[in-house]
């Protein structure tokens, strides 16, 4: 029976809770970070669609790629790919109207991994790494 001078709200959790929860927080961070330090950047399917538009992304620029941009991406993506042979964004893109390049995948998932793009490339390491972070 609920009295009108009992509180409604919810207990605070107690300092012992707090560090519990503190605790597997870091226990998952660390987890998480053993993950991606164990793991073998690498792209797959259609990873290199992926990485191409999150570069371009992380360039400041739209999802649709631009004429000018091909040469750059292309040359981007061969060398952080380890799959041998050539790759072409005009082989894998529809061109638009306005003569960008538009892959047939949604760009979302770039755009996800694109703040973390910035920081591969200010660190001098393969962008593939964002979506290694971004996938754990």
């Amino acid at each position: 029976m609920h009295t009108l001078m009992e509180d409604p709200r919810p207990a605070e959790p107690s300092d012992r809770a707090r560090t519990a929860l503190l605790a597997r927080l870091g226990v998952a961070l660390a987890l998480a970070l053993a993950l991606v330090a164990g793991s073998t950047p690498r792209t797959v399917g259609d990873g290199r669609e992926y990485v191409a538009l999150a570069l371009n992304l992380a360039s400041e620029r739209r999802p649709a790629i631009s004429q000018e941009a091909v040469p750059r991406l292309e040359a981007e993506v061969a060398r952080h790919e380890r799959r041998p042979g050539p790759w072409s964004i005009l082989r894998f893109t529809s061109a638009a109207p306005d003569g960008t390049r538009d892959f047939v995948h949604f760009w979302f998932y770039p755009l996800l991994a694109a703040p973390a793009v910035v920081v591969t490339n200010w660190l001098g390491v393969s962008p593939v790494w964002a979506f290694t972070a971004l996938n754990i």
